[in-house]
């Protein structure tokens, strides 16, 4: 055989390896960019359920409650009176209450407290209350100081004035 047949040959089966790998890689290459389309899709839904998640996300943290149902199922085998949990009962509440500023003004001007009074009952600074009145919308409050808000909800002008007494006559035993 002479040199330029052998050569011809060998591109030849070159010519003809590349086109079979070629046809052979065709629907490796779309099932590739069928994963990068599905792993592009599946990035953009965990996104989405995160921020969805974050918005469904209660800003207080439940505590878990005392009293699970098979507790519960116990108890009324028992014969035992089924009622709800004290603290089951307050963090449900909790959970559910907001506060706002034309409900603190009301809450104080029910209890006719001056801004200090009112302060003072609830553990805070005057101006702290002046500013929280002065806001129309829910107000995004400590947990602490929430708690101590919410307690005072229902409470009249004769307890509130009883409840700084209480504490007017416990700041002076603590100091000496």
């Amino acid at each position: 055989m002479s040199a330029s047949l052998v050569k011809s040959l060998k591109t030849e089966i070159a010519r003809l390896a590349r086109k079979e790998i070629k046809e052979a890689l065709v629907p490796l290459r779309e099932q590739l960019g069928q994963a990068h389309s599905n792993i592009t899709e599946l990035k953009q839904r965990v996104e989405a359920l995160e921020r969805a998640a974050e918005r469904s996300t209660p800003i207080v943290a439940e505590e878990p409650q005392a009293v699970t149902k098979r507790k519960v199922r116990g108890m009324a085998k028992k014969g035992a009176a089924v009622k709800k949990s004290a603290v089951a009962e307050e963090t449900a509440a909790e959970a559910k209450t907001w506060i706002s500023g034309k409900g603190v003004r009301r809450m104080r001007s029910s209890m006719r407290l001056t801004l200090a009074e009112f302060a003072q009952l609830v553990g805070v600074s005057s101006k702290a209350v002046s500013n929280w009145e002065a806001n129309e919308t829910v107000l995004s409050l400590r947990k602490s100081t929430k708690e101590s808000l919410v307690s005072l909800r229902g409470v009249g002008a004769r307890e509130a004035r009883r409840r700084l007494e209480a504490m007017a006559t416990a700041v002076p035993d603590e100091q000496e």
